[in-house]
């Protein structure tokens, strides 16, 4: 049945819902692909290798997985809102077909 109606941005009771929703989204990775925290409605993929290209592989095996995860939940992704930050240079990221925005710095909320 579609969903006709949503919880406010801002709400109470919009992150609790989220949580509830998403919270056996960690379950999809393999703690040998890197790590996935979230808190509240955000969601941060952490991967340490030895080599660039091996943290790229990592990391695009766990996109790969969340955005399957993301089409059998029927959630919408917002890749304009996505971003990665890497400490040494690094080949593009992907979010489904939508290459992720490298930025320099980012604030946890």
């Amino acid at each position: 049945m579609p969903v006709k109606f949503g919880v406010l941005q801002g709400s109470v009771v919009g992150p609790i819902l989220f949580s509830l929703f998403c919270n056996d989204l960690p379950d999809t990775n393999n703690s040998d692909d890197g790590d996935i925290y979230m808190y509240a409605d955000d969601t941060t993929q952490y991967a340490i290798g030895p080599t660039q290209d091996l943290v790229a592989e990592m990391l695009n095996k766990i996109l790969s997985k969340l955005y399957l995860w993301r089409c059998h939940h029927q959630l919408t992704p917002h890749p304009d809102k996505t971003e990665y930050m890497i400490m040494s240079p690094l080949q593009c990221l992907k979010l489904g077909e939508s290459q992720i925005k490298r930025v320099s710095s980012q604030q946890d909320a």
